[in-house]
């Protein structure tokens, strides 16, 4: 008896593990979008000597509004090709950062909650077993294993090292101007790193217990109904 009810304590552990290494995820891209709009990123800019306290998602917006009036505004009438050139690749830049966040937030969403349904909350009747089994094919075409899911999750990082890439660029096209970029206690790309580098051991670490409990979204053998 004391044995069947340790193998029943191991299992409801097991379990609480794989639900928690599922809505990770979920809390990831709430910590990680919060992340950006931390008013940590003090910008010093040589040509005019100024300092601007941003957050990431601010700095984006500003550097945004700035080179989308000097490429696409009539009030603009003199232009310069090192210019332009820094304005297009800032602008280039941001729609890049901000649709791999958007993507990456989007994917592990999804992938998040359709795994929790599939594995957590499965149909009762033939026909529903079927629909599911639809799902969770289709599921495993889109992601065949853990590598492709923490690949997805990877996209929302690029993002948080907006303040570093923009200074780069400052440096390497505005000849004789700079952005000195500092952080003020919150560093969201490390901080954002570190979270990113936890779900990734949580995602292999629960692997064992999710086989050993039939909730391995990933294995050939099916799931536990």
């Amino acid at each position: 008896m004391n044995s069947k009810k340790m193998i029943e304590t191991i299992s409801r552990k097991r379990k609480r593990l794989i639900l928690i290494r599922y809505i990770a995820p979920m809390a990831l891209i709430l910590l990680l979008t919060a992340a950006l709009f931390v008013p940590s990123v003090t910008g010093y800019i040589k040509s005019n000597e100024t300092y601007e306290e941003n957050s990431v998602a601010s700095l984006a917006k500003n550097t945004w509004d700035t080179v989308r009036r000097y490429l696409f505004s009539s009030d603009v009438t003199e232009k310069n090709n090192v210019t332009e050139t820094f304005s297009k690749e800032a602008f280039a830049a941001i729609i890049v950062f901000s649709s791999l966040f958007m993507l990456g937030a989007l994917a592990t969403f999804l992938t998040s909650a359709m795994a929790v349904k599939i594995l957590f909350f499965p149909p009762d009747g033939k026909k529903s077993d079927g629909e599911m089994s639809r799902v969770r094919a289709l599921f495993l075409t889109l992601i065949p294993n853990r590598g492709v899911l923490v690949l997805l999750h990877s996209l929302m990082l690029p993002a948080l090292f907006f303040p570093i890439y923009l200074s780069k660029l400052y440096s390497s096209r505005l000849i004789g101007d700079s952005l000195s970029v500092s952080y003020e206690i919150f560093y969201p790309h490390i901080y954002g790193t570190v979270l990113f580098l936890g779900l990734v051991v949580l995602i292999f670490a629960s692997k064992k217990a999710e086989r050993r409990e039939k909730l391995d979204i990933f294995s050939k053998g099916g799931t536990k109904n």
